[in-house]
Formats: C-alpha cells, structure tokens, sequence
C-alpha cells in the first residue's frame, strides 16, 4: 500500500490536503481503487493463527480514527496514541483501513475526507510500518444488519449486550435537534452524553434522510431539547451502541485471524467486552487490554518521540522486554484491585511506582559511576590520575582503556577491568534492572 501512496506523490501532508480539494474525483476514485486492491492482496498473505499472542493487537475504530468525531484533528490525535501504544508495548499492531466503505461515490465531499485523513494516519505511522510493527488490513463484512448476523454469528450475542448498556446508559444522554442548515433538507441532532461513549462528550448527526419518528421538526425555528422517551425512541443515541457493537464484532473476526487481541481506547467498547463471560475464549483473552490509553498513559513517555522509541527498542531489545514485562504486571495487579484502570489510575502508577523507580535508578547510576572513578584513581596512583582526567573530559570506556595502554600497558587495563565498565553510564547492574527501558528513553530526551 505504501507504494501506491508514494507512486502517487501522497507523502506529505500538503499533498493529501492538495488531494483532498484539488485532485479530479475521477483521480481520488482511482487511488481508491489501487490502495483496495493493494489491501486485498496483502491480507490473502496472512495466514489465520489460532492462538492469541498476549503483544499483538487489533485497532478498534475508535482507536485509530475512524470511529466518532472524522475531523483530521482529532483523527490524527487518537492515531497518535495507537502509534505510541505500539512503539511502547505492542509486538505487531493490525490496522484495519475501511476504504471505500463508509462513503459511496453519492458523497463525494465525504470519501475525499475520509480517505485523504486515512492516508494521513498511514503517513503518522510510517516510522512504525518501517520497523515492522504495524500490518494494514482490510475492515471486512460490508454488510446490513440482516446479513451482518448471518455473516458474524457472534454478532447477535454482542448486539444483545451492547443494547442493554444503552438502556442503562439512555438517559445519560441529552439531544437538541436544531433547524436545516444551509438550505438542508434534513435537521442537525446534537447529542451529549457521557465520554464513556461520545469524544469531546458531544457529537453532530445529520440523518441520512427525514426522521419519520420525529413531528414537528419542519417548522423548526430554533433548537429543541427532546424527552427521555424521544430519546430511548429514536435512533439517535442507539446508533452509537449499535457502531460499537458492529466494530466489536468485526475486530473479533479480525482478531482471530491475525492472531491478535482487542485493542481500544474508548471504555465504551470496553464496557461491552467486560460483560461477555470467561468462558469465552477471545474476550477473556482481551480482558486485561481493553483500553490502550488506560494501560499506558504515564506523561513522561508523551515526551518521547516516537523515532526515538524504536531507536531505543531496537538497541536494547533485551531491555524492552525486561520493562515491558514489569508494566504488564503492574497493570495486572493494578485491574484485579480495581476492576479497570482509568486516566487517574494510570498517573498514580507512574507517580507512585515507575517515577521513583526512574529517579532512583538514575541516582544510583551516577553513584556507581563516582565510585568506580575513585577506586580508578585510587588503583593507579599517577596513571589513575590521567584516566581520572580521562572520564571527567567525557572519554567513554572504550576509549579510556586505550588511554590505559599507553600509560600504563595491558597490566594496567586488565588491572583496571570492571571499573572501566562500571565508568559508563549506565553500569551492568543498571542495565539489569526492569525500569533500565525507560532510564534510557529519559536519558534520550535530555540530549
């Protein structure tokens, strides 16, 4: 796919903005076509796995911006969010891009909209595609909800639940229903509720088509609140349980072929997951992943550029793993105390765990690093003196033990030994502990 986003010149943000409202619709329509056929190849070379690997994960809609508010934006900022998910914690992340499904060629201002901000989120990810850990997908099963049932036989069940959270949650939600806009033949809804389930606790909706169910709203001259039995009526705020519940289905065939588990960030679709029983081998294997941002959203690490990240994984991939691991436990224990990890939670685990641990791994470095450089100086008398002179003007060990050559022979370097490697700056029983992955990431952002 990203060799037709490059034939094509779409590499750059003015170019998709160029795309969007300059190129021939006959133009968007062809790259279209060509990202399709590119999705349809690579999906048919991904075999079906059967069992889930707990660092592999599929986007819900929500999470890579293709569900809820469509502005490039925010589209981009929950983008932004999968992309640092991954680079922090995912072995491989499935992307599904729903081209040419959401807007027919009947909407032409909407598809260039939608496909020139999916483009956009293809380029925010480019670093993570070029180390291997993003894979695109096709969003599959463009169906009615006649067939979607037939089509996804767990549908149903999902369904079921997610109806039953929208009659707990319905009069959570509050509705304005204002005039046509700009000579429109269709009211504007203005749905509030709870950000559980709406971005921004709000969202516009311009129906397809006249709202049978709703009187009265040609003579409209101003914006009317509608009742709590209008509310639970109309479509309007169901539609949001029914989005969540098709994705939840969709992502779960997708999970399964991919080998991957759920991955969100929107506690809506969480709240869906959470009700399905233990029995159920998928959504017991998501569980303790319901939502991206509430498993890993500690501030030091928004600070991290996302280049830098990779950068870091890739030299010490041991490390990573070794940190990775830690946090995995920590939010584990954090979920069976609490049930769920929410935005506060996830600021009390690195104010109140991984923030010390930082700070103390770092204090600790430099005092191993001090001591080693007394006990060189100590050891050598004179000779210690000039590789004393040697590691406060910046010399790193290896050079420093060239240094020791010349002053002093190979005696002298072997005499030296793990007090040289103890001069680095991260010392061995540093780079041992847990929390070295993040240590190095700080010490990358100082620079």
């Amino acid at each position: 796919m990203l060799a037709v986003l490059e034939a094509r010149g779409l590499v750059s943000f003015d170019a998709v903005e160029d795309f969007m409202y300059a190129w021939p619709f006959s133009d968007v329509l062809r790259v279209q076509e060509e990202i399709q056929a590119a999705l349809e190849k690579e999906s048919t070379e991904t075999p079906e796995s059967q069992q889930l690997d707990p660092f592999n994960f599929v986007a819900s809609a929500s999470m890579r911006g293709d569900g809820g508010c469509i502005n490039w934006e925010c589209r981009l900022k929950k983008n932004g969010l999968l992309a640092r998910y991954t680079a922090l914690y995912a072995d491989a992340t499935v992307v599904p891009l729903p081209i040419g499904m959401l807007y027919s060629k009947d909407d032409e201002f909407g598809l260039r909209q939608q496909l020139a901000g999916s483009i956009l989120c293809v380029q925010q990810l480019r670093p993570l595609i070029d180390a291997g850990l993003i894979q695109f997908a096709q969003q599959e099963y463009v169906y009615c909800e006649k067939h979607l049932h037939q089509a996804l036989p767990a549908y149903q069940q999902i369904a079921e639940v997610a109806r039953e959270l929208f009659k707990e949650s319905a009069d959570r939600f509050t509705v304005y229903v204002e005039p046509p806009q700009d000579g429109g033949e269709v009211p504007v809804f203005r749905v509030m509720g709870p950000t559980d389930f709406l971005e921004h606790g709000r969202i516009y909706h311009e129906p397809g088509g006249p709202p049978k169910w709703l009187r009265g709203w040609r003579e409209l001259k101003k914006e009317r609140k509608l009742s709590k039995t209008s509310i639970r009526k109309s479509p309007v705020v169901s539609r949001i349980f029914d989005d969540i519940a098709r994705d939840v289905a969709i992502q779960q065939v997708l999970g399964m072929k991919y080998n991957a588990r759920y991955l969100t960030n929107l506690p809506g679709e969480a709240m869906v997951l959470s009700r399905f029983s233990q029995e159920d081998a998928f959504f017991e294997e998501c569980r303790n992943t319901l939502c991206a941002e509430l498993t890993h959203s500690v501030p030091l690490l928004g600070d991290v550029p996302i280049r830098t990240v990779l950068k870091v994984r890739s030299e010490d991939p041991d490390a990573f793993k070794q940190y990775r691991a830690a946090i995995t436990k920590i939010v584990d224990e954090y979920i069976r105390q609490r049930k769920t990890v929410g935005r506060k939670e996830a600021k009390e685990i690195y104010s109140d765990l991984l923030r010390p641990e930082l700070l103390k791994l770092s204090s600790e470095a430099r005092v191993i690093r001090r001591a080693a450089i007394k006990k060189a100086v100590a050891k050598t008398l004179i000779a210690g003196g000039v590789i004393g002179l040697g590691v406060f003007g910046g010399l790193l060990p290896a050079a420093l033990s060239e240094l020791a050559k010349a002053v002093g022979g190979i005696g002298l370097v072997r005499e030296l030994g793990e007090t040289l490697s103890a001069i680095e700056r991260n010392p061995a029983q540093i780079r041992n502990s847990n929390m070295y992955f993040l240590l190095r990431l700080s010490q990358e952002t100082e620079h």
